[in-house]
This record gives structure tokens, C-alpha cells and sequence, in this order.
């Protein structure tokens, strides 16, 4: 990426390149990160009126009884739990104390989501105001109050985006945001703990004799705690070492080209990451067990390696393109049951995907932030891209929340850097457009943020605006279905779980829920017909087992 020495690096560190601007003077630090906090927490303001979804919510909150207080078998069960595929312990005890506040009042858990959302905000800001300084090495433009309004930016970007509605609107995504959370102290952990590791350096440069002296004290320890816990909130921590590698290379610039890395100084900043290392590969091992115990792990005879990769392509460009256009957004994309790997649209993405990596690779030395942020975002998915595919979606807004620091943070460079342009007096202008234009921006993705929210409202509402972006989806069909099944409409469901079932013939769980619409009826024979078809696709499927044997039963069989 950037193949700047340290000592050149070091050489030029906090020298001054341009003229103190007098117009961009900082602003107090709380004044910022208070307003990103206020105008987060209005943007989303009506979760607070959702209530619980049939989408994660009944399994994992309204029926389940063992996150219900703090005692000794409810906090071992949240210990050891591997539900849902997820083990989420810190997840659970913040949802038992919101039930030991709230009870099953909806509004709480959705507060609760929602100011952890407005915290992944703050430090965002932070973390980018320290990005932002390291890339410029120091230089006025990244200590005046330029720097703070293009980190400000970059941090609403990330926060009032509507792809980011599900974790927040989602009470059963609250892993994500208590997760990233943790994630983001990590990384401002480890930037503090870099800092220290570099005046070190500094001081051993002239006498390369002296030996290397690792310097981790109180921010590395805490780096390595916060990572730990980001892990115990949901699994997304696994890509931290290499995301802190990425930064080690720009734009910390403590390691160089990577024929460089073996020398002593540069193995030393990769040997130093063996903690979080060692925890990414127990936190991927629980996760991995973690799936598979809970049967949500899609097998390898479903599609093979050819598949997922282009499945890889596609969420990468789907990712992209959403961030820059998010129209259509749905809680669920679902991922065709017959997956072919070279489908029109998986290589369409595969080429812009690789195409983007390509320019990127070439623009290295001039454009170091690029590669780093694309790297980054890369990286984060990676875990959730399909290798190893768990549940039925090609892709999910969730997944974009941490990656979604990454663009932010290669928007808060650029706007910088116009905002640097902006000390030539032919060159005002500039710093105005942009200006003017991310504010539009910023109040565009506010309103769709506010209408996204209103979505997830409750289940028929969330469900009725997935069939509107896709009426062929199998998974939205079969929630409706079941919607009104419980609605005592029996005759209306049909239609859904025949539609679910005719775009995924494999859906167990549409079977099992038309089914159940035939026995409401006292269609009893065809009843047991559809369940007998669901146990051929899944002879393990307990609702359909245990619906069939009842029907059974009932029949006189």
C-alpha cells in the first residue's frame, strides 16, 4: 500500500505543510460528538414505537425464558447457550437487563439498541479524527476544525445511513452494534498503544543496536480485552488482527512493502498481534461449532465452491452498490435454491469487484487510502460473504455495519482533502460544493433512515414491504403465510406457502406452515400429505414430525 519508511515518516511527522487556516479554527471536542449523538438518536427515534417482529424476535426474546433475570441458571445458560446459531453471551446479559428494567416492553429493547447505535457513532467520530491526523501526518489541516467536520461527516455517514436500520430497528441484531462497539475501542486501544510503540521506535533509530522494546503496556492490554468482549456480543471480531495489520500499513506506517516484512522491526509488529490472533481463532471455532450445533450451516452438497465464490463477487458489488444507491433495502435477499456459479450477475460482480481491486492496486503510492479502506471492508465481510453460508439470504444490510467505517472513513479523507484545497483562494469554491453537497447527502439518508425505521414497525408491516421489493421471495412468503395463519385466515395463507414453496422447493419450513393452513381447515389427508413431503426434504424437521404424528393421531393411523 504505502511503501513510506518509518524514518521518513518520522522525518516529516508534525511538520507543518500548509498555513493555519484561520476560518477552520476547532471547535470544543463534546460539541461535535454531542451533536452526532442528537441528530443519530433522532434519526431513528421510531424504533422506539416497534414493536417485537416474527423474525428472530419470538425465538430469541418473547418466548424464550432463559435470559429472564440474573440468576445462577439463567447466567449459565447464557454462558454456555449456543441459540439461534449464535453464542452471544454479553447479547444475552444485556437483554436480561433490559428485561429486568422493561420486562417485555418492546420500546426499552429498542432503546437500548438505539443508544448503542448513537455510541458506535461517537466513536467513529473519534476513531476517524485519529485516522485523519495519522494520514496527514500531523499537519495543521488535521488539527483544525476542517479535520473535525470532515471526521463529523464521515461518522453521520456511517450512522444515518439506512443500511444501517436493521441492526438498530432489528431487537434481535442488537449483537451487531454491541459488537462493533467493542470492536471500534479495540482498534482506538490499539492506535493509542501504536503511538507509544512508535516513539519507541523513534528514539531507537539512530542506535539500531539497542534492542526492540515491545512497549505494550495499559492500551494494548485493553485492545485485546475489548476484542475479547467484542467476540463474546457476536462473532464479527474474528477479522480484527488483520484490520489492525491494514492500519499498521497505512496509516500508521509501521510496516512497509511486504518483501519488507521480514525484517526485525517489521516481524515484531506482526508477532505482536499473536493475543488477538489466538482469539479470533477460538471466537471463529464457537462460531463454527455454534452454527453447525443449531443446523443453520447451509451444507457444501447445496452448492459447491464455484458457487460461493461468485456468491463472494456478489455480495462484495451488492454491498457497494447499496452503500451508493440504497433503494429496495429488505430484511431478507434471499439466495436462489438452485445457485448457479456462473450466472449473468455473479460474474457482472465479479468483474466490478475485481476491476475495483485492480485500480486500486495500481493507485497504491498516490492513492495509499484506498487500498487500505477496500482491504478493510474486504476483510470484515469476509466472514459473512458465503464460504460458509448460514441461513437462506445471498447477503443482509446487517453485515454492511462494521465495514461500513471503512467507506466512512475514506469519505472523511476526501472531504479533507478538498477542504485542504480550500486554503488557495482560486480554490474557495471547492470547499464550498462539498460542504453544501454532504449536507444534502446527509439529509437525503436521514430520510430514508427515518422511513427505513418505520418498516420494522411490526410484522406484517415488515413483511408486506419485503413482498413489495421481491413478491417471489420464499422466506418473506412463508412469514406472511404464518402471519395469517395465527391471524386465524387460514384460506388467505395458502396462497403464500404456495408461492414460497414453488421458488424454494427445498423450504422446510414453508411445507410445515401450509400444512398446518390445510389442518385448519380440517383439510386433514392433505395435511399429512405436505408434512409427509416436508420430512423428505428434512426427516428431522421437528414442527413438521411433531405436526404429522398429532395428524396421525387424529386420523385414526
Amino acid at each position: 500500500m504505502s511503501k513510506q519508511p518509518l524514518d521518513e515518516h518520522v522525518a516529516t511527522a508534525g511538520v507543518p505543510t500548509t498555513e493555519v487556516d484561520p476560518a477552520g479554527a476547532p471547535l470544543p471536542k463534546w460539541v461535535l460528538g454531542g451533536a452526532i449523538v442528537l441528530i443519530t438518536i433522532a434519526a431513528f427515534a421510531p424504533v422506539l414505537e416497534n414493536g417485537f417482529v416474527n423474525w428472530g424476535d419470538r425465538k430469541d426474546i418473547v418466548d424464550n425464558p432463559h435470559f429472564r433475570g440474573l440468576t445462577g441458571e439463567n447466567l449459565l445458560w447464557m454462558a454456555t447457550a449456543v441459540h439461534m446459531g449464535h453464542y452471544q453471551p454479553l447479547t444475552w446479559l444485556s437483554f436480561a437487563l433490559d428485561y429486568a428494567i422493561w420486562n417485555l416492553n418492546p420500546t426499552g429493547y429498542h432503546l437500548t439498541s438505539l443508544l448503542l447505535h448513537a455510541a458506535c457513532a461517537l466513536a467513529v467520530y473519534v476513531l476517524l479524527r485519529k485516522l485523519l491526523r495519522l494520514a496527514w501526518n500531523g499537519t495543521p489541516i488535521a488539527q483544525d476544525g476542517w479535520s473535525q467536520m470532515a471526521a463529523a461527516a464521515g461518522a453521520l455517514l456511517f450512522a444515518l445511513h439506512p443500511l444501517r436500520v436493521e441492526a438498530v430497528a432489528w431487537a434481535t441484531e442488537r449483537r451487531g452494534p454491541l459488537s462493533a462497539l467493542f470492536y471500534l475501542l479495540a482498534i482506538l486501544s490499539y492506535l493509542r498503544y501504536a503511538a507509544v510503540a512508535a516513539r519507541t521506535q523513534r528514539s531507537t533509530i539512530e542506535r539500531p543496536d539497542l534492542p526492540i522494546r515491545n512497549g505494550r503496556g495499559r492500551d494494548y492490554r485493553l485492545a485485546v480485552l475489548a476484542m475479547a468482549f467484542s467476540l463474546l456480543a457476536k462473532e464479527f471480531g474474528v477479522s480484527l488482527p488483520l484490520v489492525l495489520l491494514v492500519l499498521d500499513v497505512y496509516p500508521l506506517r509501521r510496516l512497509g512493502a511486504a518483501r519488507e516484512w521480514i525484517r526485525p522491526r517489521a516481524r515484531h509488529v506482526i508477532w505482536e498481534k499473536w493475543p488477538f490472533v489466538a482469539l479470533a481463532l477460538v471466537g471463529g471455532a464457537l462460531a463454527a461449532v455454534s452454527s453447525a450445533q443449531s443446523g443453520v450451516v447451509r451444507p457444501w452438497s447445496e452448492y459447491g465452491l464455484f458457487a460461493r465464490i461468485g456468491q463472494c463477487f456478489y455480495g462484495l458489488a451488492f454491498y457497494l452498490a447499496k452503500t451508493v444507491f440504497p433503494h429496495n433495502l429488505s430484511p431478507i435477499y434471499s439466495i436462489p435454491h438452485d445457485l448457479k456459479p456462473f450466472a449473468g450477475h455473479l460474474v457482472a460482480a465479479a468483474v466490478v469487484v475485481t476491476g475495483v481491486t485492480t485500480l486500486l492496486i495500481a493507485l497504491r503510492r498516490r492513492f495509499p487510502a484506498g487500498l487500505a479502506a477496500w482491504v478493510a471492508f474486504v476483510v470484515i465481510l469476509l466472514p459473512v460473504l458465503g464460504l460458509l453460508q448460514t441461513g437462506r439470504q445471498i447477503a443482509a444490510d446487517r453485515y454492511t455495519y462494521l465495514p461500513a467505517v471503512a467507506i466512512s472513513a475514506l469519505a472523511a479523507g476526501g472531504m479533507l482533502r478538498a477542504f485542504e484545497a480550500g486554503h488557495d483562494p482560486r480554490r474557495t469554491e471547492l470547499r464550498r460544493v462539498v460542504t453544501v453537497g454532504s449536507l444534502l447527502a446527509l439529509a437525503v439518508l436521514t430520510g430514508l433512515t427515518l422511513r427505513q425505521t418505520r418498516v420494522w414497525r411490526d410484522s406484517l408491516t415488515l413483511w408486506n414491504h419485503a413482498l413489495r421489493v421481491n413478491p417471489a421471495c420464499p422466506v418473506a412468503n412463508d412469514n406472511m403465510g404464518t402471519l395469517l395463519v395465527e391471524a386465524d385466515r387460514p384460506r388467505e395463507a395458502e396462497s403464500f406457502f404456495q408461492r414460497a414453496i414453488a421458488n424454494d422447493p427445498t423450504l422446510v419450513e414453508a411445507y410445515n406452515g401450509y400444512g398446518v393452513a390445510l389442518a385448519r381447515q380440517d383439510r386433514l389427508a392433505d395435511a399429512i400429505a405436505i408434512w409427509q413431503s416436508a420430512l423428505r426434504i428434512h426427516p428431522d424437521y421437528p414442527p413438521a414430525r411433531a405436526n404429522l404424528d398429532r395428524a396421525l393421531q387424529r386420523s385414526g393411523r
